[in-house]
């Protein structure tokens, strides 16, 4: 099935309304199913990604997610069930995100067992998005916030250490950058800073350095510092190449399902933005990147490709990054210029019945002015709770 939105853009003032022959002509310009093909001549998502296909990933995936953690693989664990909760994003049936707030409680599970009380409160941000409380999962949260309470305090404390150890820093920061609340970056900053002031720099403490700085949205500094060490250092090389692929196309160590971008694409912004949208919509969010950073070269102001790799950062849980991005693209839609945009996306849902909204004036489904206060909360990007 398929469930359409779409916005019309100043279309009263630019082509004399939803009547005029015009305005009809660009409407199916942009109309499906063309834009259900990801590439000229590539295949259909919707034939590529069946339904049925998924499921049995899912259902495959959460299994082995129930053998790790009986074995109290607890990492492994943590691996399958967030594979089984991403493969069932795109769907809104009940019984699908049953399955995946099943996935999110037992990750929360395994990562309290593991001593990772922060990983546990972001697993459960994801579960209450999308399900009831329930008595376990109260009674975990609050287990939870107790150990976060204690090991935040610890790591607090050492910056005052007067024998601090390359251990004691890089505990402090993983745990740090694993529920990057505001305030928490600046801390994992200090601690590094403190150990820096007592020993010479190596990469390994650069690496640690730098993760400080892009929880802090700060991609400048971090390149900046890793950059020099990446030439001869092939572990700093492809951590830098994973961040690159946040923001250039063709880095990165997830190749999209559907490939890059050819280098003769002629598409233009429009085009290209929309396309990012479906896979966005859909839960190819590595796909989506290649598209919305290829309407970025284009346009680098463009608040739709702005909006959407937006929230392409804030999936991959790259919170000021992606407040940065929200930001960006609210200041250049309201000095948009008064021109016609179709700005189009398509999910396929095969477990709910088809339906389509359109709304006139922009973004009554995505508020961004809702989603930068989402992030900036560090409330984690669910799709369920995003894309209605």
């Amino acid at each position: 099935m398929l469930v359409a939105y779409h916005w019309k853009l100043n279309e009263d003032l630019v082509y004399g309304g939803p009547d005029s022959t015009d305005y009809i002509e660009a409407i199916e310009r942009y109309e499906f199913p063309r834009m259900l093909v990801p590439t000229i001549e590539g295949p259909r998502i919707r034939d590529m990604l069946p339904w049925e296909q998924l499921r049995a990933y899912a259902s495959r995936e959460a299994e082995l997610g129930d053998v790790a953690n009986r074995t109290q693989r607890w990492h492994e664990a943590i691996i399958h069930y967030q594979q089984c909760a991403q493969a069932l994003e795109r769907f809104r049936h009940p019984a699908v995100l049953e399955l995946a707030s099943e996935c999110y409680l037992g990750s929360a599970r395994c990562a309290l067992s593991s001593g990772k009380a922060a990983m546990c409160l972001s697993f459960l941000r994801q579960y209450f998005l999308i399900s009831e409380a329930t008595t376990e999962s109260i009674e975990l949260k609050r287990l939870a916030r107790e150990h976060d309470k204690s090991t935040l305090h610890e790591i607090e404390l050492l910056p005052q250490t007067t024998d601090l150890t390359f251990d004691q820093l890089k505990t402090a920061v993983e745990y740090v950058v694993e529920y990057p609340l505001q305030g928490r970056s600046a801390l994992a900053d200090k601690i590094v800073e403190r150990f820096r002031s007592h020993n010479k720099d190596g990469p390994e403490l650069l690496w640690y350095l730098a993760r400080c700085y892009m929880a802090e949205g700060r991609w400048d500094d971090a390149h900046a510092l890793l950059a020099p060490l990446a030439a001869t250092d092939g572990l700093i090389r492809q951590h830098l190449d994973r961040w690159h692929g946040l923001l250039l196309r063709g880095y990165g160590l997830w190749t999209p399902r559907f490939g890059i971008v050819p280098d003769d694409c002629d598409l233009d912004v429009t085009d290209a933005v929309n396309r990012g949208l479906i896979f966005l919509a859909n839960a190819l969010y590595y796909d989506a990147r290649e598209w919305l950073l290829f309407a970025l070269e284009k346009a680098p102001r463009d608040p739709f490709a702005l909006f959407g790799h937006g929230l392409f950062l804030w999936r991959q849980g790259w919170f000021s990054l992606a407040t940065e991005r929200l930001e960006l693209a609210k200041d250049a839609l309201e000095t948009y210029p008064a021109e016609f945009r179709f700005v189009t996306f398509v999910r396929i849902d095969e477990t709910c019945e088809a339906r389509s909204y359109g709304f006139n004036p922009l973004y009554p489904i995505f508020n961004i002015a809702d989603c930068i206060e989402r992030v900036a909360s560090r409330e984690p990007f669910v799709s369920h709770a995003i894309l209605p």
